[in-house]
């Protein structure tokens, strides 16, 4: 059994911290935060914890109101040192460090037409 696979994360003391300051049971909380209770045992497991997607952060901002920017630090650790970028810059950017390098181009170039776009029609 490697220990390396039970380290806590971030997200997954959030969410227990929550359930647990809130004297909730699992099942109350997940209901609370609109999400599925197999949904929040996984992102709480023990053992790899899954990574909640974008959509759940939203939710889980919204419904316990906490900023989305903590929630994606949470996730993501070190995604701070771009902190000066919005909450939703941050996702979009580490949605494009995902891509394949043949979407990284499409985006690029779609990119760089906005932009010429915008130039011209400030000329």
């Amino acid at each position: 059994m490697h220990l390396e696979n039970y380290a806590m994360t971030p997200f997954r003391d959030f969410l227990l911290g929550q359930i647990k300051n809130r004297q909730l049971t699992k099942r109350a909380f997940a209901e609370l935060i609109d999400i599925d209770e197999s949904s929040l045992y996984r992102f709480i497991k023990e053992q790899n914890p899954d990574r909640p997607g974008d959509d759940t952060l939203l939710k889980i901002s919204q419904k316990l109101n906490v900023q989305l920017s903590e929630l994606i630090e949470l996730r993501d650790p070190g995604l701070s040192e771009v902190a000066h970028l919005s909450a939703r810059a941050q996702l979009m950017a580490q949605e494009y460090e995902n891509m394949s390098i043949e979407d990284r181009q499409i985006i690029d170039r779609l990119f760089d037409s906005f932009r010429r776009g915008k130039s011209s029609q400030a000329d």
